[in-house]
C-alpha cells in the first residue's frame, strides 16, 4: 500500500466514522483500479450475506453469477429482479427489523450488480457513482445490525484493497462464495 493509499483510507475512515459513508465510498472506489472494482464489490456483498445469514434468492443468484466473470453481461436482469424486490419492500408502511436488514442487503446487491455490469463496458451503463453507494449500503447494514464486531469487520472488508483480488480469485477457484 502506498502513502497515498494510506491517506485516502485515513480520510475515508474519517467520513465513515462521521456517518458520511457515501463520501468514504467515493474515495475508496475511485482509488481502486478498474479491474479490482467488481471483485471488491462482490467481496463486500458476500461478507454481508455470510454475516447476516439471510437467504435472499435473488442475491444468492447474483453471488453465483458474480464468481463467473464470463457471465457478468447477464447481470442486468438480476439487477431488475433485485430492484423489484426492493421496491416491494419499500412500499410496506411498516417493516420488521429483519425486513430492514433485507432491505439494506437488497440496496447493497443493487449497487454491486451495477458495478459488475458496468465492468463489462456496456453501451447502457449504470451511473458512475454506483460503486460509491456500496459503502453507504454497507453502513446501512452496519447500523441495522448494531454490533461492534460486525462494524469492525465491515470496515475491514470495505477498506481492504490489497486482499480483494486474492480473496475473490481464491473463492472463484474453490467452491465459489463462502457458505
Amino acid at each position: 500500500m502506498t502513502k497515498n493509499d494510506d491517506k485516502v483510507l485515513e480520510i475515508a475512515r474519517h467520513h465513515w466514522d462521521r456517518s458520511e459513508a457515501l463520501a468514504a465510498g467515493r474515495l475508496i472506489f475511485e482509488s481502486l483500479p478498474p479491474e479490482v472494482r467488481s471483485p471488491w464489490a462482490i467481496n463486500i456483498l458476500n461478507f454481508v450475506r455470510n454475516a447476516q445469514r439471510l437467504k435472499i434468492r435473488s442475491i444468492e443468484r447474483l453471488v453465483g453469477v458474480a464468481f463467473h466473470p464470463e457471465n457478468w453481461k447477464s447481470i442486468k436482469p438480476l439487477f431488475s429482479e433485485i430492484r423489484n424486490e426492493t421496491l416491494q419492500l419499500e412500499q410496506r408502511p411498516t417493516r420488521s427489523r429483519d425486513e430492514e436488514l433485507v432491505l439494506c442487503q437488497l440496496y447493497l446487491a443493487e449497487n454491486v450488480a451495477k458495478v459488475i455490469y458496468n465492468a463489462t463496458g456496456p453501451m447502457d451503463e449504470f451511473d458512475d457513482d454506483s460503486g460509491w453507494w456500496i459503502a453507504k449500503c454497507l453502513k446501512c447494514c452496519v447500523d441495522q445490525v448494531g454490533d461492534e464486531q460486525f462494524a469492525k469487520a465491515a470496515w475491514s472488508v470495505l477498506s481492504d484493497k490489497n486482499q480483494t483480488l486474492e480473496r475473490y480469485w481464491s473463492q472463484q477457484k474453490g467452491s465459489g462464495p463462502e457458505k
